[in-house]
């Protein structure tokens, strides 16, 4: 579990987020209200659970989603604000800093790239599952195609008028099928482009000297190599 300390940073009044010896400030100077006390609340992250504690229930208030708590359990989602001044924490950003947090064995955590990877996966997948039924529609219609010719010219009683017209009718349903079927496969190129080129944006290493793509690798793999390939920094959990 991670246990993080969330108030007013002095002098430049940031907010200030502080693990054990580590410490991290995000937002603009002066931007946090001097209510807001130095060891406002405490972050409690347990995997995807999150607490929040208020320290300083008798001097200062927190907020989530606008209701007035001492300690709640909330997500990534919810709406945080500390402070007689009401302050508003960005929680998801507070979560990006820590994880981005070297410890002291210079160490850094990429639970938060799980999520990345995990939705990468379930969109490819789904993906290919569509691309699946297109290509099995494209073999449909060919064989709908060869078949209806077939039919035609075994109907040697009918003439050939009637033929031609078994022909065209088989064509124009194979084209029906075919057709929409083969735009989507050029849209799902497009697609898998704009979801691999969004996961190069994310699934990154998170020391920021480096903040290079970590490749097709999952995150069980990348903890069990335990480092990054570019810059050999060590990953934990």
């Amino acid at each position: 579990m991670i246990e993080a300390i969330i108030g007013r940073e002095t002098p430049r009044r940031r907010l200030m987020i502080t693990v054990g010896e580590r410490h991290a400030a995000i937002g603009n100077d002066y931007s946090v209200p001097q209510t807001v006390s130095r060891q406002q609340c405490l972050l409690q992250i347990d995997g995807e659970n999150i607490t929040v504690t208020n320290l300083k229930p008798e001097a200062s208030p927190i907020f989530v989603n606008g209701m007035e708590v001492i300690s709640k359990v909330i997500t990534a989602s919810d709406h945080l604000q500390i402070g007689k001044g009401i302050y508003n924490v960005d929680i998801q950003q507070v979560l990006d800093a820590i994880s981005k947090m070297p410890n002291p064995e210079g160490m850094y955590s990429i639970t938060h790239l799980r999520e990345v990877w995990d939705g990468y996966e379930n969109t490819k997948r789904k993906m290919m599952e569509t691309e699946s039924r297109k290509n099995a529609i494209k073999g449909l219609g060919s064989v709908f195609m060869m078949l209806g010719a077939a039919v035609s010219f075994m109907l040697e009683d009918v003439g050939n008028a009637i033929r031609i017209v078994f022909v065209v009718i088989a064509l124009a349903l194979t084209l029906v099928w075919i057709i929409p079927a083969f735009k989507s496969g050029t849209s799902m190129q497009v697609r898998m482009d704009e979801l691999n080129k969004q996961l190069r944006q994310k699934y990154i290493c998170p020391n920021p000297e480096c903040q290079q793509f970590l490749g097709l690798k999952s995150v069980d793999e990348l903890l069990r190599a335990r480092k990054c390939p570019h810059c050999k920094s060590k990953f934990s959990e």
